[in-house]
């Protein structure tokens, strides 16, 4: 992403999933995130997720990439 740092992530399994710190969990079988760290001099690392069933984030998974790609860093 013309000369910054890009690091994806992709993991799978079961997420916890708490709205907020007194908010009760939720186990979320056969979920899947996406991720990419952008790392740039000016502006510092920058965190881009997407989660959700496996097959919904499976379905989306190219479409998050391009827009990934298609950032432009400044």
């Amino acid at each position: 992403m013309g000369g910054v740092d890009v690091h994806y992530v992709d993991i799978a399994g079961t997420f916890k999933d708490q709205p907020g710190p007194v908010a009760p969990a939720v186990m979320r079988e056969n979920y899947r995130m996406l991720a990419a760290i952008i790392v740039t001099e000016k502006q510092g690392m920058h965190f881009l997720k997407f989660y959700g069933p496996k097959a919904t984030v499976a379905g989306q998974e190219k479409a998050f990439q391009e827009m990934i790609n298609s950032l432009k860093a400044q």
